[in-house]
C-alpha cells in the first residue's frame, strides 16, 4: 500500500509541474546587424526603465538555436550578451556582441589582425521563463 501511495503522488507530482505552455515559440524571433551606438541607446534605454528592468530581473530565455544560427551564418567566434529596450517591442531585446577571429599575418612582423566585433540586435518573444 505504501508503494502504491508513493506511486500516485509522483505521478501527481509529474502531472502538476508540467506547464501546459511551450517553453519556446519556434520560428518567431528575429535579429538583424545594428551599429555600436544604436546598442548603447538600447541598452541605456533598459538600464533608465526601472520598473521595466525590474519586469526582467530574474532573466530571459534565449534558445541555443538562435545562438547557433548566429554563428554558422555571420562567423562569429565569441559572444557578449546584454538587455536592450526596443521601444516597439513588449519584453526586452538581446544586443548580442559577436566577435569574429582576425587572420593570422605569418609572412610580416606586424601583429595579428585583432578580432572584429560586430553586434546585432535579437528578439525573441517572451515565453514562460520572464519570471
Amino acid at each position: 500500500m505504501k508503494h502504491l501511495m508513493l506511486v500516485f503522488f509522483i505521478a501527481t507530482a509529474f502531472v502538476a509541474c508540467k506547464s501546459s505552455k511551450a517553453q519556446t515559440q519556434d520560428g518567431q524571433y528575429f535579429y538583424r546587424e545594428i551599429s555600436q551606438d544604436s546598442a548603447n541607446i538600447l541598452q541605456k534605454n533598459f538600464a533608465e526603465d526601472k520598473a521595466f528592468k525590474n519586469a526582467f530581473r530574474d532573466g530571459m530565455f534565449i534558445p541555443i538555436k538562435v545562438i547557433d544560427e548566429l554563428r554558422k551564418t555571420e562567423g562569429l567566434t565569441g559572444f557578449s550578451i546584454y538587455y536592450g529596450k526596443y521601444s516597439t517591442n513588449l519584453t526586452p531585446v538581446f544586443l548580442i556582441y559577436g566577435t569574429k577571429e582576425g587572420t593570422m599575418e605569418y609572412k610580416s612582423s606586424a601583429p595579428a589582425n585583432p578580432p572584429a566585433t560586430s553586434t546585432f540586435i535579437v528578439y525573441y518573444p517572451c515565453p514562460t521563463q520572464c519570471r
